[in-house]
């Protein structure tokens, strides 16, 4: 039976998935995009035991999550993705989040690499790895950007790789570096203002006791913008650009 063109899961938001205002954090939206995305690949037959038999793997290159409402601690969500377009290197998979009346209160735009386990080069989605369906719809979220180099910082600071940091590709999963971006910002912050949009370059791998060193840049649309440069392997492995709203009340 062929796999569905749009993929759903349903979430229920627990109290470890929230922040202190008890609504659903913006790593954990990382988290549960990243796993509709691998269930909906293994349907397809191009899971991560399907591609690890024959030597590839996909990583996330870019993301890009647009929040219109926020989900709260005990809310039920519905998780829907799919295929969207294939433009060589990139695979790119939309998604949304729902809330229990069917609105749309998140969206956004995954962008993935194939690459070889051997040296990890980027393959060409070559015809046989196009199983996921192309629906030919966006979510709304537009696709993640290619974000500039930072000319400057104002903030630094460093942090080791742990193992609660690692993932089943044994480098530190793409969720982590959205919460350690968030923790960079202040508290004050925080208290008045909510992540309208983000949007995260992936640039290369950290691996257990790698030294990262972080870097921030303040606007003044209340944006920021980020960068993790890995300090034991001398190079850039994260970017990012996260914009701010006041809070909304709901």
């Amino acid at each position: 039976m062929p796999s569905p063109e749009i993929w759903s899961d349903k979430y229920k938001v627990h109290s470890y998935h929230t922040d202190r205002y008890s609504k659903l954090r913006i790593n954990v939206i990382a988290g549960f995009l990243q796993e509709s995305a691998w269930l909906h690949s293994n349907a397809c037959g191009i899971g991560y035991n399907d591609l690890m038999q024959i030597g590839k793997m996909w990583i996330l290159s870019g993301i890009k999550i647009k929040v219109e409402v926020y989900p709260s601690w005990g809310d039920e969500i519905t998780m829907n993705t799919w295929g969207n377009d294939y433009e060589d290197p990139f695979a790119y998979r939309d998604f949304e989040l729902l809330d229990r009346n069917g609105n749309q209160i998140v969206s956004g735009c995954t962008s993935w690499l194939l690459i070889n386990i051997s040296n990890h080069r980027p393959n060409r989605i070559t015809p046989e790895y196009q199983k996921i369906p192309r629906r030919g719809i966006d979510s709304g979220s537009g696709k993640p950007e290619r974000l500039a180099v930072l000319a400057k910082y104002e903030y630094v600071k460093f942090r080791e790789v742990t193992n609660s940091d690692i993932d089943i590709y044994q480098h530190v999963n793409n969720a982590k570096y959205v919460e350690w971006f968030s923790d960079l910002v202040a508290t004050e912050l925080w208290k008045t203002h909510e992540i309208d949009e983000i949007t995260v370059n992936y640039l290369s791998e950290s691996l257990p006791d790698n030294k990262i060193r972080f870097s921030i840049i303040q606007n003044e649309n209340s944006s920021y913008y980020f960068s993790a440069y890995n300090e034991t392997l001398k190079k850039e492995v994260c970017r990012a650009e996260f914009h701010f709203r006041k809070k909304m009340i709901h």
